[in-house]
């Protein structure tokens, strides 16, 4: 799964061209089973393409790197997502994760 998270930091890196990398973290200790860990891949999907559709023009590719210098996810009893300074923070659990227009949402306002 590491690859796959790497790849996804690529994607949106590429996206929205930002001067400073955009990292993603698994919080992996936070997840105390393999289930829990079952839609973190669903979860990389979703901030691939709410970057994507966020970094189509050159004012929305600044917002995004102006507020957005990283991806935090972990485990968490609800789909839940908040920033932390400039961390997008996202949880997940075996049977959810924020989805694309929820991600979506958040970035639309930077």
């Amino acid at each position: 799964m590491k690859p796959s998270v790497e790849a996804t930091a690529d994607k949106i890196q590429s996206s929205c061209a930002c001067p400073t990398k955009v990292t993603i973290s698994v919080n992996w200790d936070s997840y105390l089973k393999a289930e829990d860990m079952r839609r973190i891949p669903q979860a990389l999907t979703s901030l691939d393409n709410a970057a994507k559709k966020q970094c189509v023009k050159d004012s929305d590719k600044k917002a995004f790197c102006d507020h957005v210098n990283g991806f935090e996810i972990h485990y968490a009893k609800d789909a839940q997502i908040e920033t932390k300074g400039k961390i997008v923070s996202v949880g997940s659990n075996d049977f959810s994760y924020p989805g694309e227009s929820n991600l979506g949402k958040l970035l639309a306002t930077f």
